[in-house]
């Protein structure tokens, strides 16, 4: 493959154009090699510290951000999209994935994504995938995260019987989600009735919202709660900030975990990510709690954290985001830091406000901080007409 310098006329709306910079000449060079195997690139400009890169197609264009995203050590390149790709059309599946996995260095657990059953109507772009460093997040044309054997259901005829009716068969995927500004409750009110327990634990472990690929994970408890959701779901079709829904059933057993660490670990391979091992992970990681969630908040929560003690990984939800750190003293660090320092704590209350009443940020804490909580809260139901967690009322769950 030949790569031009800018010798033929750029048309691209900035979607299929891609610019890096905090770039040195000699990793200009690797990275040239590295677009070979990439390849379709049909303008190339190389600046001081800087690159301008157009591919052919918006969906060849995201093989470079997720190359990023898939080193296990990523240079402090600054990775950006020239403009969001944006559609109200499904998209179609990731184009040449196995060109865009590093030959080395590769973050463990990633694998080129296939989609055995297509892409689920209502995943529309963008996406994005997560990067170690500024900017944190990389926009995508196609989902690169992974999409498990699916059934779309259009009626409650459609659903599949399984032959085991466990929790890990009762799970509903759910697609259409909006851009960002809305809130994990939002997407939980819509199932909440047909859990026995209203907890904080099912809030948690049985909702599972993933923002940056716009679909959500309910993992019920028994088959016939499934059923009576999709039955009433058709009844009553149900949208989010005017982004209506879609609801696909789980043809493969698929299991949330209960606790955070099995949790982070399962959704990290969902979403194609770095993998890492169960041992120790815990008192690794950094928990945000969040009121309300968007791709900004995403990135400045990231960015403060990675600013106090270097991150190895993190996991967007819409309650709250998982930050994997390199050690456990990092742990501490971070949340020294927050108490202690007088513009970390402006900057958790005062900047992240969605309201002038109550800031976006609710807690930032450990793994063993968030147990002990979901613990003490075990019977305690979630009112969520009454804004979620805050306001649980004291009314015994079902036990």
């Amino acid at each position: 493959m030949q790569l031009v310098c800018f010798h033929q006329p750029v048309t691209d709306d900035g979607t299929r154009t891609i610019y890096i910079k905090n770039i040195s000449p000699s990793e200009t060079r690797d990275l040239r090699e590295t677009l070979r195997k990439i390849r379709h690139v049909t303008n190339y400009l190389p600046l001081l510290n800087k690159v301008f890169i157009e591919f052919k197609s918006g969906r060849d264009a995201d093989r470079i951000g997720v190359w990023y995203s898939l080193l296990k050590r990523c240079p402090a390149h600054k990775v950006y999209r020239m403009k969001l790709p944006r559609s109200n059309s499904t998209s179609l599946p990731p184009k040449m994935a196995p060109n865009a996995l590093p030959d080395a260095n590769i973050v463990t657990g990633a694998v080129a994504p296939v989609t055995n059953c297509g892409v689920p109507q209502g995943s529309s772009p963008p996406f994005s995938v997560t990067l170690t460093t500024d900017p944190y997040v990389f926009p995508t044309e196609s989902p690169w995260f992974i999409i498990p054997n699916f059934s779309t259901i259009t009626t409650k005829k459609n659903l599949w019987t399984p032959a085991s009716k466990g929790p890990g068969a009762s799970v509903i995927m759910l697609t259409g989600l909006p851009e960002g500004n809305y809130k994990h409750e939002d997407v939980a009110k819509l199932v909440w009735k047909y859990f026995p327990k209203q907890n904080l634990r099912t809030l948690y472990y049985n909702i599972v919202v993933l923002p940056l690929q716009r679909r959500a994970f309910v993992f019920f408890t028994d088959w016939t709660s499934c059923c009576s959701f999709v039955e009433d779901f058709f009844k009553n079709p149900a949208s989010i900030k005017d982004s209506k829904l879609f609801i696909h059933q789980v043809l493969q057993e698929m299991l949330s975990g209960h606790t955070e660490g099995v949790m982070y670990r399962n959704m990290m391979k969902w979403s194609n990510a770095h993998v890492p091992e169960l041992e120790g992970l815990e008192e690794r990681l950094v928990v945000v709690v969040m009121a309300n969630i968007s791709v900004y908040l995403i990135i400045k929560v990231v960015e403060k954290v990675e600013s106090i003690a270097p991150i190895v990984s993190f996991l967007p939800l819409a309650k709250r985001i998982c930050i994997e750190m390199v050690d456990s003293s990092s742990v501490t660090k971070v949340l020294e830091n927050t108490d202690k320092d007088c513009f970390i704590h402006h900057f958790w209350s005062k900047l992240f406000c969605f309201s002038l009443h109550r800031p976006n940020i609710q807690s930032l804490e450990s793994v063993k901080s968030l147990k002990q909580r979901l613990d003490e809260s075990a019977k305690i139901t979630v009112n969520l007409n009454l804004d979620g967690e805050r306001v649980g009322t004291k009314t015994p769950a079902v036990n």
